[in-house]
């Protein structure tokens, strides 16, 4: 979850990855987010790679 929430903000930012699929993506990546937060066991873990995922992704290199 940390990887995907990392590599997924990341490509949101930058001018190669095609909008339609940023577009598409977002609403998608914040409906998993959410479903594994409300719906999982290890909720709170979930939560702390997601959060940390979106922080890192901003020190990636565009």
């Amino acid at each position: 979850s940390y990887y995907s929430s990392r590599n997924r903000v990341h490509l949101y930012g930058v001018d190669y990855a095609p909008l339609g699929w940023k577009l598409r993506d977002m609403p998608r990546f914040a409906l998993k987010a959410l479903w594994l937060m409300l719906s999982s066991a290890q909720r709170s873990s979930y939560f702390t790679s997601i959060r940390r995922g979106i922080r890192d992704a901003r020190t990636l290199p565009k």
